[in-house]
């Protein structure tokens, strides 16, 4: 008797929970154009600038007024660095670029606002391959940048309805990123490493959400401002700052 109390129990449990239970899952393209920028370097422009296309992805789970979001996305182009070599003579070249960036979210939802924190992990990757002057290798740069922040957002469901059996809906969110620690590895030539840690800079984003039946189009823009690194080796990663205007189209399952 017991035994069937249990189970009766634990059923009426699990089907409540499942259907309180929400999922869907986002897979679609991405576009970037991005402006990197170290001002004491080069105050009249970008140093290195360019176009990127990618792929993003994000999964999430819904219980009652709680989420948790798993987001990923990945983009590569080829851009212009415009800048100097270490002996002071200006430089202009091609590079390739590449972003990855995951992120968990857990969050919570308040009428038509949507609270959110978590954890995120950011890596950027501009290779220069070798510059010559006069058939002499004077410089070969291989950068790559790896932040971790802590994300503080919200989503605000400013519109919603249905049209002709079709679901419409416009989210703006807004976040802060707190920025908790970075490294910046350069190397030189292929041969001189340095491993320069950040710990000072934040980051933001904002764009807004445009939901169409099982598609969404999302114009955004991402901001970083990353302070001064530690010396390494008598060498320093300058304040820079990172501008990405972009577009992500995806289809919800």
């Amino acid at each position: 008797m017991l035994k069937k109390l249990l189970f009766i129990i634990v059923f009426s449990l699990f089907a409540q929970v499942s259907h309180a239970l929400e999922d869907n899952m986002r897979v679609g393209a991405e576009y970037a154009y991005y402006r990197y920028r170290e001002p004491s370097v080069n105050p009249n422009g970008p140093l290195m600038r360019g176009a990127m296309y990618g792929i993003n992805f994000s999964y999430s789970y819904d219980y009652n007024d709680y989420f948790l979001d798993l987001e990923g996305r990945f983009l590569a182009g080829k851009g212009k660095y415009d800048g100097f070599l270490m002996n002071g003579t200006p430089s202009q070249s091609s590079h390739m670029a590449r972003i990855f960036e995951a992120r968990i979210l857990p969050g919570v939802k308040m009428n038509t606002f949507d609270w959110y924190t978590g954890l995120g992990y950011r890596f950027k990757g501009d290779d220069r391959g070798n510059i010559r002057q006069n058939n002499i290798i004077v410089l070969g740069y291989r950068r790559k940048a790896q932040y971790l922040y802590i994300p503080l957002g919200m989503r605000v469901l400013s519109y919603e309805d249905v049209y002709k059996d079709m679901c419409l809906s416009i989210r703006p969110y807004l976040e802060y990123d707190l920025f908790i620690k970075g490294v910046t590895t350069s190397a030189v030539n292929n041969q001189t490493k340095l491993h320069l840690k950040q710990t000072n800079g934040f980051g933001t984003k904002l764009g807004v959400v445009f939901r169409i039946d099982q598609f969404e189009i999302t114009p955004y823009l991402n901001y970083w401002n990353i302070e001064t690194s530690k010396i390494d080796a008598g060498f320093i990663e300058p304040r820079n700052t990172t501008t990405e205007l972009g577009l992500k189209l995806a289809y919800v399952f």
